[in-house]
Protein backbone atom coordinates (compact mmCIF):
# COMPACT_ATOMS: atom_id res chain seq x y z
CA UNK A 1 0.00 0.00 0.00
CA UNK A 2 1.29 3.44 -0.90
CA UNK A 3 2.19 5.67 2.04
CA UNK A 4 0.19 8.86 2.59
CA UNK A 5 1.93 10.09 5.74
CA UNK A 6 2.20 13.60 4.28
CA UNK A 7 -1.54 14.07 4.60
CA UNK A 8 -1.63 14.24 8.38
CA UNK A 9 0.74 15.06 11.24
CA UNK A 10 2.28 12.11 13.09
CA UNK A 11 0.16 10.84 15.97
CA UNK A 12 0.47 7.86 18.27
CA UNK A 13 -2.51 5.52 18.62
CA UNK A 14 -4.97 4.19 16.09
CA UNK A 15 -7.47 6.42 14.33
CA UNK A 16 -10.68 5.29 12.60
CA UNK A 17 -10.46 5.54 8.83
CA UNK A 18 -12.87 5.71 5.95
CA UNK A 19 -12.07 4.59 2.44
CA UNK A 20 -14.31 5.43 -0.48
CA UNK A 21 -13.73 4.44 -4.06
CA UNK A 22 -15.77 5.07 -7.17
CA UNK A 23 -14.80 3.47 -10.45
CA UNK A 24 -16.73 6.01 -12.55
CA UNK A 25 -16.81 9.33 -10.67
CA UNK A 26 -20.01 11.29 -11.10
CA UNK A 27 -18.23 14.61 -10.54
CA UNK A 28 -15.16 15.78 -12.37
CA UNK A 29 -13.01 17.15 -9.58
CA UNK A 30 -12.41 16.44 -5.93
CA UNK A 31 -9.52 18.52 -4.66
CA UNK A 32 -9.24 17.09 -1.16
CA UNK A 33 -10.17 13.45 -1.37
CA UNK A 34 -8.37 11.10 -3.68
CA UNK A 35 -10.13 7.81 -4.52
CA UNK A 36 -8.74 4.89 -2.56
CA UNK A 37 -6.74 7.10 -0.17
CA UNK A 38 -7.49 6.52 3.55
CA UNK A 39 -8.47 9.66 5.39
CA UNK A 40 -8.09 10.20 9.15
CA UNK A 41 -11.20 11.56 10.83
CA UNK A 42 -9.56 14.44 12.71
CA UNK A 43 -11.06 15.02 16.13
CA UNK A 44 -10.51 18.73 16.73
CA UNK A 45 -12.52 21.43 18.42
CA UNK A 46 -13.07 24.19 15.87
CA UNK A 47 -14.57 26.89 18.08
CA UNK A 48 -12.51 30.07 18.31
CA UNK A 49 -12.83 33.81 18.58
CA UNK A 50 -12.60 35.68 15.32
CA UNK A 51 -13.25 34.15 11.88
CA UNK A 52 -14.51 30.52 11.82
CA UNK A 53 -15.44 28.05 9.12
CA UNK A 54 -18.53 26.74 10.84
CA UNK A 55 -21.44 28.52 12.50
CA UNK A 56 -21.90 28.01 16.25
CA UNK A 57 -23.32 24.66 17.38
CA UNK A 58 -27.08 24.28 17.05
CA UNK A 59 -29.40 21.33 17.51
CA UNK A 60 -29.81 20.84 13.79
CA UNK A 61 -28.01 17.54 13.24
CA UNK A 62 -29.96 15.23 10.98
CA UNK A 63 -28.67 11.71 10.55
CA UNK A 64 -28.81 10.45 7.00
CA UNK A 65 -30.92 7.33 7.00
CA UNK A 66 -30.30 4.07 5.20
CA UNK A 67 -26.83 5.07 4.08
CA UNK A 68 -23.56 3.17 4.30
CA UNK A 69 -20.26 4.88 5.10
CA UNK A 70 -19.33 8.31 6.43
CA UNK A 71 -18.00 11.58 5.17
CA UNK A 72 -14.57 12.56 6.51
CA UNK A 73 -15.17 14.72 9.58
CA UNK A 74 -12.36 17.11 8.71
CA UNK A 75 -14.12 17.90 5.40
CA UNK A 76 -17.61 18.23 6.85
CA UNK A 77 -17.75 21.94 5.94
CA UNK A 78 -15.91 21.57 2.63
CA UNK A 79 -18.15 19.12 0.78
CA UNK A 80 -21.23 20.05 -1.17
CA UNK A 81 -23.97 17.98 -2.71
CA UNK A 82 -27.56 16.84 -2.51
CA UNK A 83 -26.87 14.54 0.45
CA UNK A 84 -24.72 17.07 2.31
CA UNK A 85 -26.66 18.84 5.04
CA UNK A 86 -27.00 22.60 4.76
CA UNK A 87 -26.37 24.52 7.96
CA UNK A 88 -28.71 27.11 9.41
CA UNK A 89 -28.18 30.69 8.25
CA UNK A 90 -28.35 33.69 10.58
CA UNK A 91 -31.83 34.51 9.27
CA UNK A 92 -33.06 30.99 10.07
CA UNK A 93 -31.36 31.09 13.48
CA UNK A 94 -33.64 33.98 14.47
CA UNK A 95 -36.61 31.59 14.42
CA UNK A 96 -35.28 29.67 17.43
CA UNK A 97 -33.11 32.32 19.15
CA UNK A 98 -33.43 32.95 22.88
CA UNK A 99 -34.84 36.41 23.80
CA UNK A 100 -32.32 39.07 24.78
CA UNK A 101 -32.25 40.13 28.45
CA UNK A 102 -33.67 43.23 30.06
CA UNK A 103 -31.93 44.86 33.05
CA UNK A 104 -32.61 42.89 36.24
CA UNK A 105 -34.75 44.58 38.91
CA UNK A 106 -31.74 44.62 41.22
CA UNK A 107 -29.84 46.75 38.69
CA UNK A 108 -32.74 49.16 38.24
CA UNK A 109 -32.96 49.61 42.02
CA UNK A 110 -29.29 50.61 42.38
CA UNK A 111 -29.61 53.83 44.43
CA UNK A 112 -26.29 55.37 43.33
CA UNK A 113 -26.99 54.89 39.62
CA UNK A 114 -30.61 56.03 39.99
CA UNK A 115 -29.56 59.23 41.72
CA UNK A 116 -27.00 60.12 39.05
CA UNK A 117 -29.31 59.36 36.11
CA UNK A 118 -32.22 61.28 37.66
CA UNK A 119 -30.10 64.32 38.48
CA UNK A 120 -28.27 64.38 35.13
CA UNK A 121 -30.92 63.08 32.74
CA UNK A 122 -29.54 65.13 29.83
CA UNK A 123 -26.47 62.85 29.71
CA UNK A 124 -28.47 59.72 28.95
CA UNK A 125 -30.53 59.02 25.83
CA UNK A 126 -31.63 56.03 23.75
CA UNK A 127 -31.25 56.76 20.04
CA UNK A 128 -31.11 54.56 16.93
CA UNK A 129 -31.40 55.29 13.20
CA UNK A 130 -33.59 52.22 12.81
CA UNK A 131 -37.26 52.99 12.16
CA UNK A 132 -38.63 50.76 14.91
CA UNK A 133 -42.31 50.87 13.87
CA UNK A 134 -41.44 49.89 10.29
CA UNK A 135 -39.16 47.13 11.61
CA UNK A 136 -41.97 45.81 13.82
CA UNK A 137 -44.47 45.87 10.96
CA UNK A 138 -42.18 43.87 8.67
CA UNK A 139 -41.71 41.31 11.47
CA UNK A 140 -45.44 40.89 12.15
CA UNK A 141 -45.45 37.22 11.08
CA UNK A 142 -42.02 36.23 12.38
CA UNK A 143 -42.46 32.86 14.16
CA UNK A 144 -40.30 33.75 17.21
CA UNK A 145 -42.24 36.62 18.75
CA UNK A 146 -40.48 36.59 22.16
CA UNK A 147 -37.12 37.11 20.45
CA UNK A 148 -38.53 39.82 18.17
CA UNK A 149 -40.07 41.65 21.12
CA UNK A 150 -36.80 41.53 23.05
CA UNK A 151 -34.91 43.08 20.12
CA UNK A 152 -37.56 45.79 19.69
CA UNK A 153 -37.40 46.52 23.43
CA UNK A 154 -33.62 46.92 23.13
CA UNK A 155 -34.03 49.40 20.28
CA UNK A 156 -36.65 51.40 22.20
CA UNK A 157 -35.20 51.28 25.72
CA UNK A 158 -31.56 50.29 25.21
CA UNK A 159 -29.91 46.87 25.25
CA UNK A 160 -28.60 45.16 28.38
CA UNK A 161 -25.29 43.25 27.95
CA UNK A 162 -25.96 40.23 30.21
CA UNK A 163 -24.06 42.05 32.99
CA UNK A 164 -23.93 42.08 36.78
CA UNK A 165 -22.62 45.44 38.03
CA UNK A 166 -23.47 44.78 41.68
CA UNK A 167 -20.64 42.47 42.73
CA UNK A 168 -19.47 43.59 46.19
CA UNK A 169 -15.80 43.84 45.11
CA UNK A 170 -16.58 46.51 42.48
CA UNK A 171 -16.04 50.18 43.42
CA UNK A 172 -18.98 52.59 42.91
CA UNK A 173 -16.96 54.51 40.29
CA UNK A 174 -13.72 53.77 38.47
CA UNK A 175 -11.36 55.30 35.90
CA UNK A 176 -9.03 52.90 34.09
CA UNK A 177 -6.07 54.78 32.68
CA UNK A 178 -4.71 53.78 29.23
CA UNK A 179 -1.44 51.97 28.79
CA UNK A 180 1.20 54.42 27.55
CA UNK A 181 0.75 57.87 26.09
CA UNK A 182 -1.29 58.91 23.07
CA UNK A 183 0.65 60.53 20.24
CA UNK A 184 -0.65 63.56 18.36
CA UNK A 185 -2.00 61.45 15.48
CA UNK A 186 -4.18 59.49 17.88
CA UNK A 187 -5.29 62.59 19.78
CA UNK A 188 -6.32 64.26 16.52
CA UNK A 189 -8.27 61.13 15.55
CA UNK A 190 -10.03 61.08 18.95
CA UNK A 191 -11.11 64.70 18.47
CA UNK A 192 -12.53 63.87 15.04
CA UNK A 193 -14.40 60.90 16.49
CA UNK A 194 -15.71 63.02 19.35
CA UNK A 195 -17.15 65.55 16.90
CA UNK A 196 -18.63 62.73 14.79
CA UNK A 197 -20.28 61.00 17.76
CA UNK A 198 -21.61 64.23 19.26
CA UNK A 199 -23.17 65.15 15.91
CA UNK A 200 -25.03 61.81 15.82
CA UNK A 201 -26.14 62.01 19.43
CA UNK A 202 -24.23 58.89 20.44
CA UNK A 203 -22.02 60.82 22.89
CA UNK A 204 -23.47 62.98 25.63
CA UNK A 205 -22.39 66.57 26.22
CA UNK A 206 -19.28 66.88 28.37
CA UNK A 207 -19.84 66.12 32.04
CA UNK A 208 -16.56 67.78 33.01
CA UNK A 209 -13.23 66.48 34.22
CA UNK A 210 -14.56 64.27 37.03
CA UNK A 211 -16.79 61.20 36.92
CA UNK A 212 -20.12 61.28 38.72
CA UNK A 213 -21.13 58.55 41.22
CA UNK A 214 -21.80 55.16 39.60
CA UNK A 215 -19.78 55.94 36.47
CA UNK A 216 -16.93 53.92 34.97
CA UNK A 217 -14.46 54.91 32.26
CA UNK A 218 -12.44 52.45 30.20
CA UNK A 219 -9.52 53.52 27.95
CA UNK A 220 -9.92 54.08 24.22
CA UNK A 221 -7.36 53.38 21.50
CA UNK A 222 -6.93 54.14 17.81
CA UNK A 223 -6.39 50.89 15.92
CA UNK A 224 -5.76 50.53 12.14
CA UNK A 225 -8.61 48.93 10.26
CA UNK A 226 -7.75 45.55 8.66
CA UNK A 227 -5.97 46.08 5.34
CA UNK A 228 -6.05 49.85 5.71
CA UNK A 229 -4.18 52.78 7.24
CA UNK A 230 -7.49 54.30 8.40
CA UNK A 231 -8.00 54.26 12.15
CA UNK A 232 -10.87 52.82 14.17
CA UNK A 233 -11.76 53.77 17.74
CA UNK A 234 -11.73 50.77 20.07
CA UNK A 235 -13.06 50.86 23.63
CA UNK A 236 -10.94 48.53 25.77
CA UNK A 237 -13.65 47.08 27.99
CA UNK A 238 -11.26 44.33 29.15
CA UNK A 239 -8.74 46.70 30.74
CA UNK A 240 -7.85 46.66 34.41
CA UNK A 241 -9.06 44.81 37.52
CA UNK A 242 -12.60 46.25 37.27
CA UNK A 243 -13.20 45.84 33.55
CA UNK A 244 -16.70 46.04 32.07
CA UNK A 245 -16.24 42.75 30.22
CA UNK A 246 -15.57 41.03 33.55
CA UNK A 247 -19.10 42.02 34.60
CA UNK A 248 -20.62 40.22 31.58
CA UNK A 249 -21.60 36.54 31.68
CA UNK A 250 -19.50 35.24 28.78
CA UNK A 251 -21.38 31.94 28.61
CA UNK A 252 -24.43 33.91 27.47
CA UNK A 253 -22.79 35.98 24.72
CA UNK A 254 -21.17 33.11 22.82
CA UNK A 255 -22.77 30.86 20.23
CA UNK A 256 -24.26 33.66 18.15
CA UNK A 257 -24.16 32.86 14.42
CA UNK A 258 -21.77 33.79 11.66
CA UNK A 259 -22.72 32.64 8.17
CA UNK A 260 -19.92 31.05 6.18
CA UNK A 261 -18.56 30.08 2.79
CA UNK A 262 -20.00 26.58 3.02
CA UNK A 263 -23.46 28.13 2.91
CA UNK A 264 -22.41 30.43 0.06
CA UNK A 265 -21.08 27.38 -1.79
CA UNK A 266 -24.49 25.71 -1.64
CA UNK A 267 -26.11 28.91 -2.93
CA UNK A 268 -23.64 29.13 -5.82
CA UNK A 269 -24.27 25.51 -6.80
CA UNK A 270 -28.03 25.94 -6.59
CA UNK A 271 -27.93 29.07 -8.78
CA UNK A 272 -25.56 27.43 -11.27
CA UNK A 273 -27.92 24.44 -11.57
CA UNK A 274 -30.80 26.81 -12.37
CA UNK A 275 -28.81 28.97 -14.81
CA UNK A 276 -26.43 26.75 -16.82
CA UNK A 277 -24.26 28.76 -19.19
CA UNK A 278 -25.08 32.18 -17.74
CA UNK A 279 -22.38 34.39 -16.25
CA UNK A 280 -22.67 34.92 -12.50
CA UNK A 281 -21.37 37.54 -10.08
CA UNK A 282 -21.04 37.80 -6.32
CA UNK A 283 -22.20 40.92 -4.50
CA UNK A 284 -21.40 42.25 -1.04
CA UNK A 285 -23.02 45.06 0.96
CA UNK A 286 -21.81 46.58 4.22
CA UNK A 287 -23.73 48.36 6.99
CA UNK A 288 -22.05 51.60 8.06
CA UNK A 289 -21.13 51.87 11.77
CA UNK A 290 -23.15 48.73 12.36
CA UNK A 291 -22.64 48.19 16.08
CA UNK A 292 -23.38 51.85 16.79
CA UNK A 293 -26.97 51.45 15.52
CA UNK A 294 -27.75 49.61 18.75
CA UNK A 295 -28.37 51.85 21.78
CA UNK A 296 -27.44 50.69 25.27
CA UNK A 297 -29.66 50.96 28.33
CA UNK A 298 -28.98 54.08 30.47
CA UNK A 299 -28.03 51.82 33.40
CA UNK A 300 -25.19 50.49 31.20
CA UNK A 301 -24.44 53.81 29.50
CA UNK A 302 -23.34 55.09 32.89
CA UNK A 303 -20.48 52.56 32.76
CA UNK A 304 -19.34 53.73 29.31
CA UNK A 305 -17.80 57.14 29.99
CA UNK A 306 -14.96 58.01 27.60
CA UNK A 307 -12.13 60.40 28.41
CA UNK A 308 -10.94 62.70 25.61
CA UNK A 309 -8.85 65.87 26.04
CA UNK A 310 -9.36 65.88 29.80
CA UNK A 311 -13.15 65.69 29.71
CA UNK A 312 -15.62 62.81 30.12
CA UNK A 313 -18.54 61.97 27.81
CA UNK A 314 -21.15 59.23 28.12
CA UNK A 315 -21.10 56.76 25.22
CA UNK A 316 -24.74 55.86 24.64
CA UNK A 317 -24.28 53.17 21.97
CA UNK A 318 -23.02 49.62 21.53
CA UNK A 319 -19.19 49.70 21.64
CA UNK A 320 -16.58 47.93 19.57
CA UNK A 321 -14.64 46.31 22.40
CA UNK A 322 -17.49 45.00 24.53
CA UNK A 323 -17.77 41.21 24.68
CA UNK A 324 -21.55 41.59 24.25
CA UNK A 325 -21.45 43.91 21.22
CA UNK A 326 -21.50 41.18 18.56
CA UNK A 327 -24.34 39.25 20.21
CA UNK A 328 -26.46 42.40 20.36
CA UNK A 329 -25.80 43.46 16.78
CA UNK A 330 -26.23 40.02 15.22
CA UNK A 331 -29.58 39.65 16.99
CA UNK A 332 -30.81 42.81 15.27
CA UNK A 333 -29.27 41.89 11.91
CA UNK A 334 -30.66 38.35 12.00
CA UNK A 335 -34.15 39.84 11.87
CA UNK A 336 -33.13 42.17 9.02
CA UNK A 337 -31.84 39.11 7.14
CA UNK A 338 -35.09 37.25 7.85
CA UNK A 339 -37.08 40.13 6.36
CA UNK A 340 -34.74 40.19 3.33
CA UNK A 341 -35.40 36.51 2.67
CA UNK A 342 -39.05 36.32 3.68
CA UNK A 343 -40.41 39.61 2.34
CA UNK A 344 -37.91 40.71 -0.32
CA UNK A 345 -37.25 37.32 -1.89
CA UNK A 346 -33.44 37.43 -1.46
CA UNK A 347 -33.13 33.67 -1.01
CA UNK A 348 -29.36 33.50 -1.58
CA UNK A 349 -28.05 35.62 1.29
CA UNK A 350 -25.36 35.13 3.92
CA UNK A 351 -24.51 37.61 6.67
CA UNK A 352 -21.10 37.80 8.30
CA UNK A 353 -21.11 40.45 11.05
CA UNK A 354 -22.00 43.65 9.12
CA UNK A 355 -21.42 42.20 5.62
CA UNK A 356 -24.20 40.64 3.55
CA UNK A 357 -23.32 38.66 0.41
CA UNK A 358 -24.84 36.47 -2.24
CA UNK A 359 -24.60 35.27 -5.85
CA UNK A 360 -26.57 36.73 -8.75
CA UNK A 361 -26.95 36.47 -12.52
CA UNK A 362 -24.56 38.98 -14.08
CA UNK A 363 -27.15 40.32 -16.53
CA UNK A 364 -29.85 40.76 -13.84
CA UNK A 365 -29.15 44.34 -12.75
CA UNK A 366 -31.29 47.18 -11.40
CA UNK A 367 -30.71 50.92 -11.18
CA UNK A 368 -30.29 52.20 -7.61
CA UNK A 369 -31.05 55.93 -7.67
CA UNK A 370 -29.29 57.04 -4.42
CA UNK A 371 -25.95 55.87 -5.86
CA UNK A 372 -26.86 56.65 -9.50
CA UNK A 373 -25.59 53.26 -10.58
CA UNK A 374 -26.62 49.73 -11.53
CA UNK A 375 -26.18 46.82 -9.11
CA UNK A 376 -27.27 43.15 -9.08
CA UNK A 377 -31.00 43.04 -8.44
CA UNK A 378 -30.79 41.14 -5.12
CA UNK A 379 -28.26 43.71 -3.86
CA UNK A 380 -30.58 46.58 -4.80
CA UNK A 381 -33.45 44.82 -2.99
CA UNK A 382 -31.33 44.67 0.17
CA UNK A 383 -30.22 48.31 -0.10
CA UNK A 384 -33.81 49.43 -0.53
CA UNK A 385 -34.80 47.40 2.53
CA UNK A 386 -32.03 49.06 4.54
CA UNK A 387 -33.29 52.46 3.36
CA UNK A 388 -36.83 51.56 4.43
CA UNK A 389 -35.56 50.57 7.87
CA UNK A 390 -33.18 53.52 8.25
CA UNK A 391 -30.04 51.35 8.26
CA UNK A 392 -27.01 53.42 7.13
CA UNK A 393 -24.62 52.41 4.35
CA UNK A 394 -21.95 53.99 2.14
CA UNK A 395 -21.40 53.73 -1.62
CA UNK A 396 -17.79 52.51 -1.44
CA UNK A 397 -18.78 49.45 0.61
CA UNK A 398 -21.41 48.19 -1.89
CA UNK A 399 -19.49 46.06 -4.40
CA UNK A 400 -20.05 43.26 -6.89
CA UNK A 401 -18.04 41.34 -9.49
CA UNK A 402 -16.02 38.21 -10.08
CA UNK A 403 -13.91 37.21 -8.35
CA UNK A 404 -14.93 39.04 -5.21
CA UNK A 405 -13.50 38.76 -1.67
CA UNK A 406 -16.00 37.31 0.79
CA UNK A 407 -14.78 36.77 4.38
CA UNK A 408 -11.27 37.34 3.05
CA UNK A 409 -11.49 34.54 0.44
CA UNK A 410 -11.66 35.31 -3.30
CA UNK A 411 -14.88 33.74 -4.62
CA UNK A 412 -15.28 33.11 -8.35
CA UNK A 413 -18.88 32.08 -9.10
CA UNK A 414 -18.15 31.06 -12.69
CA UNK A 415 -15.26 28.69 -11.98
CA UNK A 416 -16.96 27.73 -8.70
CA UNK A 417 -13.78 28.25 -6.72
CA UNK A 418 -12.50 29.69 -3.47
CA UNK A 419 -8.95 31.07 -3.48
CA UNK A 420 -6.78 32.20 -0.60
CA UNK A 421 -5.09 35.42 -1.75
CA UNK A 422 -1.30 35.13 -2.07
CA UNK A 423 -0.67 37.85 0.51
CA UNK A 424 -2.94 36.15 3.05
CA UNK A 425 -1.23 32.81 2.47
CA UNK A 426 2.22 34.40 2.92
CA UNK A 427 1.13 36.09 6.16
CA UNK A 428 -0.23 32.82 7.55
CA UNK A 429 3.03 31.03 6.73
CA UNK A 430 5.01 33.82 8.42
CA UNK A 431 2.87 33.57 11.56
CA UNK A 432 3.22 29.78 11.76
CA UNK A 433 6.99 30.11 11.34
CA UNK A 434 6.99 32.46 14.33
CA UNK A 435 5.19 29.84 16.41
CA UNK A 436 7.52 27.03 15.39
CA UNK A 437 10.67 29.00 16.21
CA UNK A 438 12.45 27.87 19.37
CA UNK A 439 13.09 31.54 20.14
CA UNK A 440 9.42 31.99 21.07
CA UNK A 441 8.28 30.00 24.08
CA UNK A 442 4.98 31.69 24.95
CA UNK A 443 2.28 34.05 23.69
CA UNK A 444 -0.66 35.80 25.30
CA UNK A 445 -4.10 34.14 25.14
CA UNK A 446 -5.40 36.79 22.73
CA UNK A 447 -2.73 35.77 20.19
CA UNK A 448 -3.61 32.09 20.59
CA UNK A 449 -7.24 32.93 19.96
CA UNK A 450 -6.36 35.08 16.96
CA UNK A 451 -4.31 32.29 15.39
CA UNK A 452 -7.07 29.74 16.04
CA UNK A 453 -9.54 31.94 14.18
CA UNK A 454 -6.99 32.53 11.41
CA UNK A 455 -6.42 28.81 10.85
CA UNK A 456 -10.15 28.04 11.00
CA UNK A 457 -10.68 30.73 8.37
CA UNK A 458 -8.02 29.14 6.11
CA UNK A 459 -9.89 25.81 6.31
CA UNK A 460 -12.35 27.23 3.79
CA UNK A 461 -9.61 26.62 1.22
CA UNK A 462 -7.32 24.12 3.00
CA UNK A 463 -9.52 21.65 4.94
CA UNK A 464 -6.55 19.25 5.08
CA UNK A 465 -4.96 21.60 7.65
CA UNK A 466 -7.57 20.84 10.32
CA UNK A 467 -5.42 18.23 12.14
CA UNK A 468 -2.81 20.90 12.94
CA UNK A 469 -5.18 22.04 15.72
CA UNK A 470 -5.09 18.62 17.42
CA UNK A 471 -3.04 19.85 20.40
CA UNK A 472 -3.93 23.53 20.18
CA UNK A 473 -7.27 23.84 21.94
CA UNK A 474 -6.30 21.87 25.03
CA UNK A 475 -3.70 24.56 25.73
CA UNK A 476 -6.27 27.36 25.90
CA UNK A 477 -9.25 25.44 27.28
CA UNK A 478 -10.83 27.14 30.29
CA UNK A 479 -8.68 30.27 30.01
CA UNK A 480 -10.41 33.64 29.63
CA UNK A 481 -7.92 36.40 30.55
CA UNK A 482 -6.71 37.81 27.23
CA UNK A 483 -3.35 38.92 28.64
CA UNK A 484 -2.45 35.53 30.14
CA UNK A 485 0.81 34.05 28.80
CA UNK A 486 0.56 30.42 27.57
CA UNK A 487 3.61 28.33 26.72
CA UNK A 488 3.97 26.58 23.35
CA UNK A 489 4.66 22.86 23.80
CA UNK A 490 6.42 20.46 21.42
CA UNK A 491 3.16 18.93 20.16
CA UNK A 492 1.85 22.32 19.01
CA UNK A 493 5.18 23.09 17.31
CA UNK A 494 5.21 19.69 15.57
CA UNK A 495 1.67 20.19 14.29
CA UNK A 496 2.49 23.66 12.96
CA UNK A 497 5.68 22.44 11.26
CA UNK A 498 3.57 19.86 9.48
CA UNK A 499 1.06 22.60 8.54
CA UNK A 500 3.89 24.69 7.07
CA UNK A 501 4.92 21.79 4.84
CA UNK A 502 1.32 21.41 3.69
CA UNK A 503 0.81 25.14 3.04
CA UNK A 504 3.87 25.25 0.80
CA UNK A 505 2.62 22.43 -1.45
CA UNK A 506 -1.18 22.57 -1.37
CA UNK A 507 -2.85 24.33 -4.30
CA UNK A 508 -4.40 27.65 -3.24
CA UNK A 509 -7.80 26.84 -4.76
CA UNK A 510 -10.59 24.87 -3.07
CA UNK A 511 -12.92 23.87 -5.91
CA UNK A 512 -16.64 23.75 -5.28
CA UNK A 513 -16.62 20.72 -7.53
CA UNK A 514 -15.64 18.87 -4.35
CA UNK A 515 -19.09 17.36 -4.21
CA UNK A 516 -20.21 14.61 -1.91
CA UNK A 517 -22.20 11.66 -3.17
CA UNK A 518 -24.47 9.14 -1.57
CA UNK A 519 -23.08 5.64 -1.27
CA UNK A 520 -26.13 4.51 -3.22
CA UNK A 521 -24.77 6.50 -6.17
CA UNK A 522 -21.43 4.66 -6.08
CA UNK A 523 -20.83 1.79 -8.46
CA UNK A 524 -18.28 0.27 -6.08
CA UNK A 525 -17.76 0.81 -2.34
CA UNK A 526 -15.09 -0.20 0.14
CA UNK A 527 -14.68 0.44 3.86
CA UNK A 528 -11.36 0.27 5.70
CA UNK A 529 -10.67 -0.06 9.43
CA UNK A 530 -7.45 -0.25 11.38
CA UNK A 531 -7.70 -3.06 13.93
CA UNK A 532 -4.98 -4.42 16.26
CA UNK A 533 -2.10 -5.72 14.15
CA UNK A 534 -4.04 -5.62 10.87
CA UNK A 535 -5.96 -3.63 8.31
CA UNK A 536 -9.58 -4.67 7.79
CA UNK A 537 -11.34 -4.13 4.46
CA UNK A 538 -15.02 -4.63 3.79
CA UNK A 539 -16.92 -4.60 0.51
CA UNK A 540 -20.66 -4.41 1.26
CA UNK A 541 -21.64 -4.82 -2.39
CA UNK A 542 -20.84 -7.63 -3.04
CA UNK A 543 -20.40 -8.84 0.54
CA UNK A 544 -16.70 -9.53 1.02
CA UNK A 545 -14.18 -8.98 3.78
CA UNK A 546 -10.41 -9.36 3.98
CA UNK A 547 -7.63 -8.49 6.44
CA UNK A 548 -3.99 -7.67 5.82
CA UNK A 549 -1.37 -8.01 8.59
CA UNK A 550 0.64 -4.92 9.47
CA UNK A 551 4.34 -5.24 8.72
Amino acid sequence: MESNSHLHPPRSGAQPLVLKHQEAPRHATNSTLTPAVPTVLANTNTSAKGVEVNTPKMNATIHRENEDGLQPKYCRYNLWGADNQKTMTTAEWSKTAVPLPRPPISELENPIVNATINSHAHLFAVKTPIKIDVFNSLLSDHPNRPFVDSVLAGLREGFWPWANTLSPHLPPSHVQEPNGQYDETHLSFFREQLSHELERGRYSPSLGSTLLPGMYSMPVYAVPKPGSTDLRLVNDHSAGPYSLNAMIDHSLVTGYPLDNLHQLGHMLLDLRALTPGLDLVVWKSDIAEAYRMCPMHPFWQIKQAVHIDGEFYIDRANCFGSSASFAIFVSVNSLVAWIAKKRRGISSLITYVDDSSGPAIASDITFYKPYNDFFPTPQVSLLRLWDELGIPHKRKKQIHGTPLPVIGIDVNPNTLSFTLPDLARTRLITELETWTSEKNSRFRLRRWQKLAGWINWSLNVFPDLRPCLNSFYSKIAGKTHASLYIRINNDVRADFRWALQMLKCLPPVRLLHSLSWSTFEASWLSIAMLVPKAWGFGYPRPTLGITLPLL
